[in-house]
């Protein structure tokens, strides 16, 4: 449920399933304990795998994780460790590394199809929230579009999921228009339409303020919409020669990074690098 919807939604449906069980079953308060305690472990090592740098670290916590919780609870209930219950946390953490792989390597790829039609769907032309968007600034509206699409190149250029960073560059500033507090209002409109949650965590993210950028979608997002709107601000002009142009997209950039921005998100210098060449010499920006 955690590739399949949300966080919040496959933590609430696994608290109710334990409750019911524990309930049906008359289990003792550890046993539930122990169970609420696999289900958040769960689901918090399903959504970090995703990420393909955590991935190792995952599998490590799950190891490690599971027998820790398995043995601790027994131990809490009967003030002894047998053989036994080894041999049961053992066979526990062989079958939630069978069931981490199962998710990530096979559900996670056909969720992330449909998911890439959900985020085409959310930039078309009739969607409700781009209208929105028009109607309430062209000004905005061609900043969101010319983000997006950048965002997009930048992402295929990485390898990295271009659709997710097409539909979060395009929503970035959407907090604009609700108003202050932006980013609270921009994450709430996001989530009252139901937007996918790694969508809305690269919202949430938005110019580092309230939350570390944390993935390479998200840093992406952020280097193209400090190099647009840095853009938009400076009179065409002001660009007599290219060289111009090209100085300020490498002092945006370069400024951005100094200050550490980037380092929770994965995001490498080469990787890094690669963006900037790219948004100085393979895309007219003007």
């Amino acid at each position: 449920m955690t590739l399949a919807a949300n966080r919040e939604i496959a933590l609430t449906t696994g608290i109710f399933l334990n409750l019911n069980l524990a309930f049906v079953l008359n289990q003792d308060l550890r046993v539930l304990l122990a169970a609420l305690t696999m289900g958040l472990l769960g689901v918090m090592l399903v959504y970090a795998g995703k990420k393909k740098h955590l991935y190792l670290w995952v599998q490590f916590i799950v190891f490690f994780g599971t027998i820790i919780i398995v043995v601790s609870c027994y131990y809490a209930q009967h003030l002894v460790v047998t053989s036994q219950t080894l041999m049961s946390a053992v066979i526990m953490v062989l079958i939630n590394l069978v069931s981490l792989q199962i998710s990530l390597k096979v559900f996670q790829p056909k969720m992330e199809e449909v998911q890439n039609g959900i985020y085409t769907g959310l930039l078309k032309e009739n969607y409700p929230l781009v209208q929105s968007i028009r109607r309430f600034s062209e000004l905005d509206y061609s900043h969101a579009v010319r983000v997006s699409n950048l965002c997009g190149e930048c992402a295929h250029l990485l390898g990295l999921d271009e659709e997710l960073c097409r539909a979060a560059g395009f929503y970035y500033r959407i907090g604009r228009m609700e108003g202050e507090p932006y980013i609270e209002n921009g994450v709430l409109l996001a989530e009252n339409v139901c937007f996918p949650e790694d969508l809305i965590q690269i919202l949430r993210e938005y110019n580092g303020e309230l939350t570390v950028i944390s993935s390479k979608e998200s840093a992406i997002v952020h280097m193209v919409d400090r190099v647009v709107t840095k853009l938009d601000l400076l009179d065409k002009k002001t660009f007599s020669t290219n060289w111009n142009q090209d100085m300020v997209i490498y002092q945006t950039l370069n400024e951005n990074s100094s200050t550490g921005i980037y380092d929770e998100s994965g995001l490498s210098m080469n990787q890094f690098l690669k963006i900037r060449d790219f948004l100085v010499k393979g895309e007219n920006l003007f």
